[in-house]
């Protein structure tokens, strides 16, 4: 359940269980509901929680860092985890504290984990550095304007998501609930469209669909996408393109339900189409701030002028523009 405009935005996936959004929530990106012969837990716990028993790296923790077991920060406390695994018998981090990765850190928890009160945890680095993985049946609880960038593995537990937090990664729980203007956010990898637009040709397709773009950790999310829809920037770059280049589309609206690309050349015929309907990509070019948009390359157009139409929708509103781009020799 996902009230008061909170956005779920990448991977999230539940065994068995259902995910309902209400109010003016929205899920895009990978929304993953296991049913039928589906395994509630298809990493078996007891062989991961073996292994972390027989060799962690519990010693580099400081004794002050760890209450009865549990790994306890509060009061702007700040720790730095070097990679390697640790096992706890639960995570409580509050007060604005700051638990930072320093490398490919396993954490293994055997009890309740609450993260709250302002606390960051990984937000410099790639939330795929950082992997959480449960046991208990007790819920993961984070809210209060918390941001953190992981992996989450927890199938026995609810994810209670809450107060304005803002989580980057991949969540795997037996229930998902966001409310109060929370967002989760697929981070660590860059969405590409899966469509197929016509007009492309495998021969002249960038093979990694970057377009330019890189990974980017939830540092450079700024937050995640702004989930109002409103018009930001719309243009196509480069314009001009020199002939044997792949002029692109590029659309800021926020998250939207579905934008909707047309390129016609002056006669009036279509030349290219697409439809995206995933979550906006990450897009990073040079030492600029990241930015959330819909991107979209046309291929193999020959030199001329082109009329292109965008028509974003969401909700029932929706955005219309019309701009021009050139090929030239």
């Amino acid at each position: 359940q996902t009230p008061q405009r909170d956005g779920v935005h990448g991977k999230v996936a539940c065994p068995h269980f259902v995910i309902t959004v209400t109010g003016n929530s929205q899920i895009v990106g990978n929304r993953i509901i296991q049913t039928g012969n589906a395994l509630a837990e298809p990493i078996s716990l007891d062989t991961l929680f073996a292994l972390a028993q027989s060799s962690n790296q519990n010693n580099l923790i400081p004794a002050q860092f760890l209450v009865n077991g549990v790994l306890t920060l509060r009061n702007q406390d700040i720790l730095t985890l070097s990679t390697g695994s640790y096992l706890v018998a639960g995570i409580d981090i509050s007060g604005q504290a700051s638990l930072k990765i320093d490398g490919a850190v396993d954490f293994f928890s055997q009890g309740a984990i609450t993260i709250n009160g302002g606390a960051m945890v990984n937000t410099q680095a790639q939330s795929g550095t950082f992997l959480v993985v449960s046991d208990s049946s007790h819920a993961v609880t984070i809210n209060g304007s918390v941001q953190a960038g992981l992996t989450l593995y927890a199938p026995r537990a609810a994810l209670m998501l809450a107060g304005g937090a803002r989580i980057g990664g991949y969540l795997f729980a037996k229930e998902v609930k966001a409310t109060g203007n929370s967002l989760a956010v697929q981070a660590g990898v860059i969405p590409t469209p899966t469509q197929t637009a016509s007009g492309d040709t495998p021969g002249n397709q960038d093979s990694d669909k970057s377009n330019g773009r890189k990974k980017a950790g939830i540092g450079d999310l700024a937050l995640g996408p702004d989930p109002s829809f409103a018009e930001r920037e719309i243009y196509a770059f480069p314009n001009p393109a020199r002939a044997g280049a792949n002029p692109t589309i590029h659309v800021e609206v926020g998250v939207a339900e579905e934008v909707k690309i047309n390129v016609y050349d002056m006669a009036g015929d279509l030349v290219h189409e697409a439809v995206l309907n995933n979550a906006p990509g990450v897009i990073v070019r040079g030492d600029a701030a990241a930015q959330y948009a819909y991107e979209q390359a046309v291929y193999s157009l020959p030199t001329g002028v082109y009329l292109y139409t965008i028509h974003a929708r969401s909700n029932g509103q929706s955005i219309k523009k019309v701009g021009r781009l050139a090929v030239v020799m």
